[in-house]
């Protein structure tokens, strides 16, 4: 019977892709959404405590359909916010990394609102955007330079 889930896995905790991970760049290489969603998992096993409010990954290398597994730390931990370090790898090399960010959950109290003026766009006026450099010119030299072209808005 064919599987149903992204991924089998094997005792020594290795996750084996099934047909439904395969990306459409390579045959031999995992999509990256299936495995990102394991690195989520560990994560949040890692903190169960905290809720995961963002996920960065990194994909350094194709993700292979052979197999690979999961690694995660705590990176720093904190009343508030917790972080957590994540490696998809194999014996040999690091196909990914993720950092999580969890922050504890609590009652934040009243939230302010100011009043924020909406701007009419039949009130715009036609002319050049007003972009001026914002750097030390002596740091950058001639690597930076910016241009008004007329006739380009």
């Amino acid at each position: 019977m064919e599987p149903s889930a992204y991924f089998t896995v094997e005792r020594d905790g290795t996750f084996v892709p099934t047909d439904f991970t395969r990306g459409p760049w390579s045959v031999e290489a995992c999509h990256a959404g299936p495995p990102t969603g394991l690195m989520a998992r560990a994560s949040e096993a890692a903190v169960p405590d905290k809720p995961l409010v963002r996920l960065m990954v990194e994909i350094t290398r194709p993700i292979p359909m052979s197999g690979f597994r999961i690694g995660s730390v705590i990176a720093r931990t904190g009343r508030t916010v917790t972080t957590t370090r994540i490696e998809l790898h194999d014996d040999e090399r690091s196909y990914a990394t993720a950092e999580g960010l969890h922050l504890a959950e609590g009652e934040i109290g009243p939230v302010t609102s100011h009043h924020v003026e909406v701007l009419d766009p039949d009130d715009a006026v036609p002319g050049p955007f007003p972009i001026t450099p914002t750097h030390d010119e002596a740091a950058f030299g001639d690597s930076l330079e910016v241009r008004y072209v007329p006739g380009m808005s």
